[in-house]
């Protein structure tokens, strides 16, 4: 099995992620147990509302992100409705998912630290460090 250590994002997104799935996550250093892309989503928009304390996803959100988003309650057309968020989002691969997160946590300036095992079995570490006020133990 070949383990590759990724930190930029462009040789990332050559690798097939398609089917792949996330065998450890760490933001600002924090082990988080999601092992999905889309869950991994929905929980970083969480912190986004509840770190800007309204009831609602910010604007700004809506505005900068990368996959097709609406506050109306939609279940059809490739929308899934997440009612704690308040949104639907426009279903997309793992990839376009990935590239999502990576958007909103640059914005957010938090770091990522992904591990992803590949459907051919590869394994990649993903780093991107965009703060370094955090601690580690």
């Amino acid at each position: 099995m070949n383990n590759r250590i990724i930190t930029n994002e462009n040789d990332l997104y050559k690798k097939d992620l398609c089917r792949s799935r996330i065998l450890e996550c760490k933001i600002n250093g924090f082990i988080l147990p999601i092992n999905k892309y889309r869950k991994l989503l929905t929980f970083i928009y969480s912190v986004l509302k509840y770190e800007t304390q309204l009831n609602i996803i910010p604007d700004i959100i809506l505005q900068k992100s990368i996959l097709t988003i609406t506050r109306e309650k939609l279940n059809n057309k490739g929308y899934q409705y997440y009612n704690t968020l308040g949104i639907s989002i426009r279903c997309a691969d793992s990839k376009k998912t990935l590239r999502e997160i990576l958007n909103i946590l640059k914005q957010k300036k938090d770091n990522i630290e992904l591990k992803i095992q590949l459907r051919t079995g590869e394994l990649i570490h993903f780093a991107m460090i965009t703060r370094f006020d955090y601690v580690r133990i």
